[in-house]
């Protein structure tokens, strides 16, 4: 049994000839008997009665009626749902970006990606950089927003822009009357850190070995929003991403490095992929915003 068989037989019920039903689904007269022919031959009854002028359903062709249609209603259901996915797919934008990137700096240019195009359906998730990668690279997102430098071989990389740390202090902090922070006035406070896995970690380190600073303790996350939020509630200073120091800059006090740290951000795709049209916009988008 398949769907052409049943096909033919709901247009043969319906007409009462295998004339008529040949041409509602587009086929010869004789295709149309040979497909109902093959259904009775695969369920092992007659479907019709053949005797008179038209053709008419048997008992038996009665109760299969009730079978077919629910069978053909299932299929034209998982057709019209399986349109839906192909339009949505080809509707579909998947950014992967590290946290700070994406909560910080990407509104903008997602927000005119999104009134340029208003019938995407975009969809932004925020990750470490390693899986920001990993995602990309197994196409399971169109592009990822990272901090560079990364290499990798199945990448497209791209620079994007670049960024200064800042210091960030608790309002009344005693180095509030600094105008530059250095490095050296860190020593012995308690230092409010973004993880370990991090470049901005990483060189922040690096930095305070070269000045031989040892910090007081340090309390470390994931969440470049949550190390400013503490510094904000008074539990440490933090150097972190000017981007996010000045989404809260009424509740911290911000303060130029006297030896900043860059940061570097790019945006990487799978090496290879096929270009799509919304994927191109949307990189123009981000362009635009940080050459502005």
């Amino acid at each position: 049994m398949n769907f052409r068989q049943l096909e033919a037989f709901r247009a043969v019920r319906d007409t009462g000839s295998t004339t008529l039903a040949a041409d509602r689904i587009g086929v010869t007269q004789s295709t149309a008997s040979r497909l109902i022919l093959q259904l009775e031959e695969d369920i092992g009854y007659q479907l019709f009665d053949r005797q008179g002028a038209g053709l008419t359903l048997t008992p038996e062709g009665l109760d299969f009626s009730e079978i077919a249609e629910r069978i053909l209603a299932e299929i034209e259901r998982i057709n019209l749902m399986s349109r839906n996915i192909r339009q949505l797919s080809t509707r579909t934008v998947r950014i992967a970006a590290m946290p700070a990137i994406g909560t910080c700096m990407t509104p903008e240019p997602l927000r005119r990606f999104l009134d340029e195009n208003p019938n995407v359906h975009l969809k932004v998730d925020l990750k470490p950089r390693s899986e920001v990668q990993s995602l990309v690279i197994n196409g399971k997102c169109d592009l990822g927003l990272v901090t560079l430098p990364l290499s990798d071989d199945g990448l497209h990389i791209e620079p994007l822009c670049q960024e200064e740390t800042v210091c960030v202090l608790p309002p009344g902090h005693h180095l509030e009357e600094k105008d530059v922070v250095s490095f050296g006035d860190l020593a012995s406070e308690r230092l409010i850190s973004i993880a370990t896995h991090t470049i901005l970690r990483y060189r922040l380190e690096e930095a305070l070995s070269s000045a031989g600073v040892r910090l007081g303790s340090i309390c470390e996350t994931d969440s470049t929003l949550l190390v400013a939020n503490l510094v904000a509630a008074n539990a440490g200073v933090a150097i972190i991403h000017k981007v996010v120091a000045d989404m809260l800059k009424d509740r911290l006090v911000i303060r130029p490095l006297a030896t900043p740290i860059q940061l570097s951000y790019g945006i990487i795709r799978r090496r290879g992929s096929p270009p799509r049209v919304l994927t191109e916009r949307l990189v123009d988008c981000l362009k635009s915003a940080f050459t502005e």
